[in-house]
């Protein structure tokens, strides 16, 4: 599922804005992964509880962060944040924006997390892919330029 994920990602960059852009989306996706690794043995934030809400499937993992939303926001906020200009660029940012509302919408109805826990996830995922973006055009940009 990952890396139909990240296809669909790089597929939606590149359409809004050239095959390098679709580069950043691996790499987003690698330091959304690390981020989580790293973030996960620190933070603890319980996940809801089906005493309280209905829950698709109980876990007793740290509901914060969210993989789900580290992922989505990584990945597709590469369309979001790549330097592109028309109407077809605007209609691949509100897809983007779109898939990643819809999938963090389902994880909180779904009972797998709090809405404070997807939104602080999914807008980490997004400085993410803001830095992933921004070194990709650095150093395509340096190896161009000689």
């Amino acid at each position: 599922m990952v890396i139909a994920t990240m296809g669909v990602g790089a597929g939606l960059a590149w359409l809004a804005a050239g095959w390098r852009s679709a580069l950043a989306v691996p790499l987003a996706f690698g330091l959304a992964w690390l981020i989580d690794k790293g973030l996960r043995p620190v933070i603890f934030a319980p996940r809801p509880s089906a005493d309280l809400v209905a829950v698709a499937s109980a876990s007793s993992s740290s509901g914060l962060p969210s993989t789900f939303g580290l992922v989505y926001g990584s990945i597709f906020g590469v369309v979001v944040f790549v330097a592109a200009t028309g109407r077809s660029a605007i209609v691949l940012r509100a897809l983007a924006l779109a898939l990643t509302f819809a999938g963090a919408a389902a994880r909180v109805v779904l009972g797998g997390h709090w809405t404070s826990q997807m939104i602080a996830s999914v807008l980490l995922g997004l400085l993410v892919a803001i830095a992933a973006s921004a070194v990709v055009d650095r150093l395509l940009t340096k190896k161009c330029a000689r």
